[in-house]
């Protein structure tokens, strides 16, 4: 089967796999975007030699883990880039994250909501610790897929990617060097486990869950939106303004806004060009 082939011959088989996928495992991927949930859906066909969607079907209803672990991991794709959008970067160590310490002192919860690689999470790391608030952080990364929460927890980057990770780690204008918080793995880089104790994990549907223990004042859920469709980001979006405090952070990143989800109520601009919104208080 031709990885492109799956959107334009499968609608029907697109449909029993998320119906099989609701049945064994209660995730509704119904409310995925079709056309990007499809076409991703068929990549991981040809990858894995699976013949057609009723194939994939039976192997989910069947319980095969690593089938459906290896499909939410491609439905969801990684983030690619460290320090994806130096801007926004730059923005949030030098603007965000003293506002909020302004407001609520230096012992901040955050919650990378969407269902990131390792990349965004590693990013944010960095940069609470350029802004000597990692030790005093409780940060919560959501994951879907174990696949991609296994890799995330090993603090790895491929390898291959290191010369655009280095430009635009340059271009986020660091306080120290790359090697200050990566080491040589080889063929990937790893973050130093250092950097990552203040993290856990927290296993997520599509449809989003608070994180525990009470509200967070920052929630990263950048680039995410696009993949749900409009039912389900409202949801979403509903229940990321439940999680923040007042005064509390949201950042959606460049390639989203929030007028389909909300009516200028609960969220307010901070800085539009770069996605980020201020939770008003009540």
């Amino acid at each position: 089967m031709a990885q492109s082939a799956w959107y334009a011959v499968g609608i029907k088989e697109v449909r029993a796999v998320e119906s099989a996928v609701l049945e064994r495992y209660g995730q509704r991927l119904s409310d995925l975007a079709l056309t990007s949930a499809g076409f991703r859906m068929g990549r991981f066909m040809a990858a894995e030699g699976i013949r057609d969607g009723q194939e994939l079907a039976q192997r989910i209803l069947a319980g095969e883990r690593p089938v459906y672990d290896g499909l939410l991991a491609s439905i969801f794709p990684p983030t690619t880039e460290l320090f994806r959008d130096p801007s926004f970067w730059s923005e949030l160590r030098d603007g965000v994250l003293p506002s909020l310490v302004g407001i609520f002192g230096q012992s901040l919860r955050v919650w990378v909501a969407s269902f990131d690689s390792g990349e965004e999470l590693y990013s944010l790391c960095v940069v609470l610790d350029d802004a000597g608030l990692l030790p005093f952080a409780e940060i919560y990364a959501s994951y879907i897929s174990e696949q991609v929460r296994y890799r995330s927890a090993q603090g790895l980057l491929p390898g291959r990617r290191y010369g655009l990770d280095c430009e635009n780690f340059g271009r986020y204008n660091p306080q120290g060097e790359l090697g200050r918080y990566f080491d040589d793995a080889g063929a990937q880089l790893r973050l130093k486990p250092e950097f990552l104790k203040r993290v856990q994990y927290l296993a997520q549907g599509v449809e989003f869950t608070p994180v525990p223990g009470g509200g967070v004042h920052l929630a990263l859920c950048r680039n995410q939106l696009i993949f749900f469709n409009n039912t389900l980001g409202e949801r979403n979006v509903g229940v990321l303004a439940e999680a923040l405090h007042g005064g509390g952070a949201l950042a959606l990143g460049v390639c989203e806004n929030l007028e389909n989800y909300q009516n200028g109520s609960t969220f307010t601009p901070q800085n539009s060009r770069e996605g980020i919104y201020r939770r008003l208080r009540n």
